[in-house]
């Protein structure tokens, strides 16, 4: 799982090579940093921290960071000119990556190694005193739902039980739907499908829309990409108003019973 966060220092607020950019291209500070702040963030969600890929085979490209950005084509494409001539990104064997991303990004930011030891060794000294806790814990709230309703434990089984069936039953209403094969087919990775596929807002219908307003979009050049970012973010595409009849249908019970109630 990727870092939740990274290091923003200060100090880019008065940072020479932030300065020359914003020399270079005309656009001020607020604009420069936000685009800095945004590639940053990429990174660190990648797969490969510090390097701009979307899945570990698929790098990020200017038209992507046009996507996240929000910019036109021109101003993004000076604005990653001025970067790479600072040497803030480099372009490696076809990936961009951020420069001396290890110098300001720490491996160590990441505690979730030290805290899964220091857990497995306060549970190798504390396992009885938890379970002791645990089962009076246990018999104090047991004892209280028994008292406010009589038949509170078969009601926790069932509530267990049933939880299990409707999460079993959702996915079985999905693979019946042929939404894994419908994902398959609009190329996303084993590893995407298989976090949409529990997301329950994910469903055929809103693949098929989404995936048509992928396609409707100009100059994207990785669709695939495109949709697995807009079922992510749970991106409702807008629906195209309803078409108008022609006239043949509008006079298409002209001659019948009710014609003279059709106005003309």
């Amino acid at each position: 799982m990727p870092q939740p966060w990274f290091r923003f220092y200060s100090e880019a607020l008065r940072d020479r090579k932030i300065e020359w950019v914003c020399r270079k291209t005309g656009h001020p500070k607020a604009l420069v940093l936000g685009v800095w702040a945004i590639v940053l963030a990429l990174a660190n969600d990648s797969p490969e921290r510090g390097a701009l890929l979307l899945v570990e085979d698929q790098p990020l490209g200017l038209d992507d960071m046009m996507i996240e950005t929000g910019l036109d084509w021109d101003t993004t494409a000076q604005l990653w000119s001025a970067f790479e001539s600072m040497q803030m990104v480099a372009h490696i064997e076809g990936v961009w990556y951020v420069a001396k991303w290890g110098g300001r990004q720490f491996q160590s930011d990441d505690s979730t190694a030290r805290v899964k030891r220091w857990r497995e060794e306060q549970n190798g000294e504390d396992v009885t005193l938890q379970s002791n806790v645990t089962e009076t814990l246990h018999d104090t709230v047991t004892e209280t739902l028994q008292k406010r309703c009589g038949n509170a434990p078969e009601a926790e089984a069932d509530t267990e039980a049933d939880t299990e069936a409707d999460t079993e039953a959702e996915q079985a209403s999905k693979d019946a739907c042929g939404l894994p094969d419908k994902l398959k087919d609009c190329g996303i990775s084993l590893k995407h499908a298989t976090s949409l596929l529990n997301d329950p807002w994910v469903t055929p219908e809103r693949v098929d829309a989404c995936w048509s307003a992928v396609q409707g979009r100009a100059g994207v050049t990785k669709p695939t990409g495109l949709l697995v970012r807009m079922l992510q973010d749970h991106d409702e595409p807008a629906v195209p108003p309803p078409k108008v009849g022609s006239e043949a249908d509008r006079y298409r019970y002209a001659s019948g019973e009710y014609a003279e109630c059709i106005q003309s």
